[in-house]
């Protein structure tokens, strides 16, 4: 007895019905999606910091790339995340370059700080296919965007150890104005407003307040000098009040002499027997 069965017809044109919704779904998912599945999105950094009217680069990686994936970065900056503004930003913007449809990876972007604030910015890896979006989002990294730093505020002392030729000068950083010293020191002359000066000495940088002394010598005897203190941060340079100091006097010469048998002392005479 022959116990080999032909396929039904239905069961042939079940199959051909599954084959076709299989096909149908995969060249609808390769259309829709152009191509791309995104797969992962990772920014170069776990926090970015800048003052307000400066920059800083994020970088963005994604995974596919080139291939209808597009990367783009966005900010929380004003409650809920949104691709980061052009220019014009309330808090942040991409500093009027676009911050989205790239499509190679890694690409960097240059953020620009707006006001005084701190939010989250992530990477998005993705594609818009029809009917729904999909999106692959990289961690979260804080921004910080602080207040412009100013110049310090400085103070002069007065000068101490002072001889003939050399004096000790000093001063002290009383606010830092936001960012610490980079450079401070004297300026010092004969000259009582400092348009010119005979020397300006640099001490190197200073972290936060505090105070600072440097000795000047090769000074004249019996001159006044005039100096101040100053201080430089990235917001500018402070300076103190211009003090003065006078070198001691130069030793006088004697004024004895020994002629003819006497001594001659300035308004007077002596004899010597």
């Amino acid at each position: 007895m022959n116990t080999h069965h032909r396929p039904t017809r239905s069961a042939s044109a079940l199959l051909l019905v599954l084959f076709v919704v299989v096909f149908l779904s995969l060249t609808h998912q390769a259309f829709a999606y152009g191509g791309c599945t995104p797969a992962s999105a990772s920014l170069n950094s776990g926090s970015y910091s800048a003052n307000v009217g400066s920059t800083f680069s994020v970088t963005l990686t994604f995974s596919p790339s080139g291939v209808g994936c597009i990367g783009t970065i966005q900010d929380n900056s004003l409650g809920s995340f949104a691709t980061t503004t052009t220019s014009g930003g309330t808090y942040v913007d991409c500093d009027g370059t676009a911050c989205s449809a790239f499509t190679t990876s890694p690409t960097t972007a240059t953020l620009k700080c707006e006001a005084v604030s701190t939010f989250s910015i992530r990477g998005e890896n993705s594609v818009t296919p029809t009917p729904s979006p999909k999106n692959v989002y990289s961690s979260n990294s804080t921004v910080t965007c602080s207040a412009s730093a100013s110049a310090p505020t400085v103070t002069t002392n007065s000068a101490t150890s002072i001889t003939t030729n050399s004096a000790t000068l000093g001063g002290s950083i009383t606010a830092t104005g936001g960012a610490d010293a980079t450079q401070n020191g004297f300026a010092y002359g004969t000259v009582a407003n400092l348009s010119t000066v005979i020397s300006t000495t640099t001490l190197g940088g200073m972290s936060g307040t505090g105070s600072f002394s440097s000795a000047v010598a090769s000074l004249t005897a019996g001159i006044t000098y005039y100096h101040r203190a100053y201080a430089t941060n990235s917001g500018g340079t402070g300076y103190g009040s211009i003090l003065n100091f006078s070198t001691g006097a130069p030793a006088r010469p004697s004024m004895m002499e020994v002629w003819g048998g006497f001594l001659y002392i300035k308004g007077g005479s002596v004899r010597i027997k």
